[in-house]
């Protein structure tokens, strides 16, 4: 038997239908939903230790870690439970610069394509930058950002052809002065010349 068919969803009891932030400020039982999440991605990953432990997370600032939970009402409950969960943390990035990355994300098998990551996509992106995702990924993920990562690597060609226009402006304006300074010049020196001509002839 698969190991999501033995999934167990955590209830969040004081939660809400969607996408909510939990931080060092969220009670107790969303850190605990969230931790629970990270043993399945674990599970299913075959990662040596959760990505989530919820005693530590209290205590992490919202500067250092921040992470969200979606939940869907309960059937027949005021009650809802958390179907996805992922973490953003600052971390050291490849280049040696420290900035925000999405860490992991998990969500319910029978939940996922189902538009919960993407349509908070924009959202992290207002909220982080464009940020850096943590590999390796799975396949889904590795999908899942092939629809995206297209669209910023147009923005910083757009943002490159930008600069490259301005560099060519900015060189063609320089030439323009420096040519203009040479006629200058050249102007001077020709006239020094024929007032020199002019008193020789005088003489």
């Amino acid at each position: 038997m698969k190991d999501w068919l033995r999934i167990v969803l955590p209830v969040v009891p004081d939660g809400f239908g969607g996408r909510l932030e939990v931080n060092s400020n969220s009670p107790l039982s969303h850190h605990k939903a969230v931790e629970a999440l990270g043993r399945y991605f674990r599970q299913e990953f075959h990662y040596d230790s959760p990505p989530y432990f919820a005693g530590e997370a209290r205590l992490d600032s919202p500067d250092k870690r921040r992470s969200f939970l979606w939940c869907h009402p309960k059937p027949g409950s005021i009650k809802f439970r958390a179907i996805g969960a992922c973490s953003f943390e600052v971390i050291k990035q490849n280049s040696g610069t420290t900035g925000w990355a999405l860490t992991w994300a998990w969500f319910h098998p029978f939940q996922r394509h189902c538009g919960s990551l993407s349509h908070s996509w924009d959202f992290f992106l207002e909220e982080f930058g464009e940020f850096h995702c943590v590999r390796p990924l799975s396949a889904d993920m590795e999908r899942f950002l092939s629809t995206r990562e297209p669209d910023f690597v147009r923005k910083q060609f757009q943002l490159f052809r930008e600069k490259l226009r301005l560099e060519r402006y900015c060189k063609k304006v320089a030439d323009a002065w420096a040519e203009e300074g040479w006629n200058a010049e050249m102007q001077k020196e020709e006239e020094a010349l024929n007032r020199n001509e002019s008193r020789i002839a005088a003489d």
